[in-house]
């Protein structure tokens, strides 16, 4: 093991002689609004399968986008030009691989001291008339994972977006199903509401009622859309989410236009565990919201700040539906872990406290995950979990494991990584992660430096 505790050293051997699991995994996510690159370095340790899997976070930072390299991928991505796409997807690949290699410069890093490198698809968020070109527009050579894996030399395992089908989840993100295994608490039921463009719901059981530890979860529908529509409006595409709050907080709510929207909206005030956006969300209601305001002569923070009220609001009443539909006669939720963009939020977030006064709510950063760094954490496991399933059945592909679905394009210590897994497993199939122990609290500001490319 070298001088950063990683599992290879320059030369290419190993001095690991043990037969326990231990990784390290850099979580990489970039921000929606392409100013930044989130990096999250995670070690995982396990003494042996079936054992409690324990998670370290070592490091959190963000690798800031100059505007001189934003602005044109800005440029391709808003002319909504399908012919962009493989210029886009190459672009973009070598800004992650940029980034990869900005956070260990950085931080005095070798490349060595990481042995999977985590990231989201390029699907994940491009507009939506681009992606049936992904696949029709490059071969697996110049797919992400195969240039990030080139240029950095470390293992790359990308495109999560089979998981949710793999899994029988449909509708439910990718970066969701993973609540169950890092909020899983020994005696407690805990509910994660996971906020993005749309809502998640899934109660997670303790440990001590036993059986297999699944996890119930459905879509809520309404999440962050409306707010994500009313800004791209409002700045023509330049801003996708209202960070912070900071323009709902300037606003001022119209109540009426709330009220409106709730009784005239009967297809949200249902429980539907197979609801999609579509189902719960026609496409032209963002639209109507917005221009409804305009036509009332509120502003645009007014705007953001009504459409935030009916975001939270629609969010409390599925909560409260679905609790009452599917827990059992006197059971009680007893902790509500909010993430994903919404979290972020402190006009959700405050909304939801107040307004649910009986249940303690709490964020990823209470258990020691900060919030700006969630995404790159799920990743990262999401990753490990591929990789530890690929090595350790060894099927005709390790390109793809049996429980978690990605791409994974092997590194220059593949070998080494694949052989450290078979001596862990001794061959056999790993069982299911169920649960992780978070070794140490990780306070928000470390490791935050201004990096730059």
């Amino acid at each position: 093991m070298d001088e950063f505790g990683s599992l290879y050293v320059v030369d290419g051997s190993t001095s690991n002689a043990n037969k326990s699991l231990d990784l390290r995994v850099l979580g990489v996510n970039r921000g929606a609004s392409l100013d930044r690159v989130d990096c999250v370095l995670v070690r995982y340790q396990q003494e042996a399968p079936g054992k409690l899997l324990r998670m370290e976070l070592i490091q959190y930072d963000q690798v800031l986008i100059p505007p001189f390299i934003q602005a044109p991928i800005l440029h391709l991505i808003h002319t909504r030009d399908p012919s962009t796409v493989p210029q886009l997807h190459a672009t973009l690949s070598h800004l992650v691989s940029a980034a990869v290699k900005t956070f260990c410069k950085n931080h005095n890093l070798s490349s060595s001291a990481i042995d999977i490198i985590a990231s989201r698809s390029l699907e994940a968020w491009l507009p939506s008339e681009f992606r049936p070109h992904l696949t029709s527009s490059f071969d697996s050579i110049s797919s992400e994972q195969h240039v990030v894996a080139t240029e950095t030399g470390i293992t790359t395992v990308t495109d999560f977006r089979l998981v949710e089908h793999v899994a029988g989840r449909h509708g439910v993100p990718p970066l969701a199903l993973i609540d169950g295994i890092l909020l899983r608490d020994p005696t407690k039921l805990r509910a994660c509401q996971n906020i993005g463009t749309v809502t998640n719901l899934c109660f997670i059981p303790p440990e001590s009622e036993g059986g297999d530890h699944t996890t119930v979860d459905w879509n809520c529908g309404l999440g962050n859309a409306l707010i994500d529509a009313a800004m791209r409006h409002y700045t023509s595409g330049e801003l996708e989410h209202d960070h912070d709050g900071e323009w709902g907080a300037r606003g001022i709510i119209n109540h009426d236009i709330v009220d409106g929207f709730f009784q005239s909206s009967q297809h949200i005030n249902h429980v539907d565990p197979e609801s999609t956006t579509g189902a719960t969300l026609p496409d032209n209601d963002p639209q109507k919201l917005i221009d409804e305001c305009m036509f009332l002569g509120m502003s645009k923070y007014d705007t953001i700040a009504t459409l935030t009220r009916i975001t939270a609001r629609n969010i409390e009443n599925q909560y409260r539906m679905n609790t009452a539909a599917y827990l059992a006669a006197g059971q009680q939720v007893d902790e509500l872990f909010l993430c994903g963009a919404g979290a972020r939020n402190p006009n959700l977030l405050s909304y939801l406290k107040s307004s649910l006064p009986e249940t303690s709510i709490k964020v990823l950063d209470d258990i020691g995950i900060p919030g700006a760094a969630e995404e790159g954490v799920i990743l990262a496991l999401h990753a490990l979990q591929t990789v530890l399933s690929a090595c350790a059945t060894q099927s005709e592909t390790l390109l793809q494991s049996n429980s978690t679905r990605a791409q994974i394009a092997p590194g220059k210590h593949w070998g080494l990584l694949v052989g450290h897994i078979l001596r862990f497993s001794e061959g056999n199939p790993l069982p299911p992660v169920d649960r992780i122990i978070i070794d140490q609290m990780f306070g928000v500001t470390q490791g935050l430096n201004d990096s730059r490319m």
